[in-house]
């Protein structure tokens, strides 16, 4: 709220409850979001070399609150991997975050957001990154690269992915894809 506060003299924003209007209309639910993928299929101003992205995949430690939705007649705040996930009654303090961005133009997309009671653990990281994969390859996207700063976590996930081969590599849809740490590259 005070960094807010000062740009807003340097710049033209709204102000904080105009912000806050206009956030109770808007209806994010933790997941992947069908509507972001529809857009991004149907996004006819994409060439085959603005297609190959990039998977950023972060994940954050947040405040644990739970919150009354009036529009949902929910509470929300509890542990949320969207819909197909058995949602639990923890409280979440932990968010995690998919966004895609282009190689070869100026442009990103975030994705999904999930939250979680604690980390995320591999086993929960795999299906939603491998469900990742496959919602964008369907929509014509070939995922070039996935960058996260969670070391322990993608090596768990990568590990599943080779299940056992000796290799740093695995395939996804007929695509071979290397896996290296920072301190591999080097």
């Amino acid at each position: 709220p005070i960094t807010y506060r000062f740009l807003r003299r340097i710049y033209f924003l709204p102000c904080p409850s105009s912000l806050r209007s206009y956030l109770q209309h808007l209806h994010v639910k933790p997941g992947f979001s069908n509507c972001v993928f529809t857009v991004l299929k149907l996004q006819q101003s994409f060439n085959a070399m603005q297609r190959y992205v990039v998977l950023c995949i972060d994940e954050m430690s947040i405040k644990s609150s739970l919150v009354y939705n009036k529009v949902s007649d929910v509470v929300e705040g509890f542990e949320d991997f969207g819909s197909g996930f058995k949602k639990k009654k923890k409280i979440a303090n932990h968010a995690l975050v998919f966004m895609l961005r282009s190689l070869t133009a100026k442009w990103k997309q975030p994705l999904c957001h999930f939250l979680s009671s604690d980390c995320t653990v591999g086993g929960m990281l795999v299906k939603l990154v491998t469900e990742c994969f496959e919602k964008l390859f369907n929509i014509g996207f070939i995922v070039k690269a996935v960058i996260c700063d969670q070391g322990a976590i993608i090596g768990i996930w990568f590990h599943s992915l080779v299940s056992g081969q000796r290799s740093r590599t695995f395939f996804f849809s007929h695509t071979k894809y290397s896996f290296c740490t920072i301190h591999h590259i080097l």
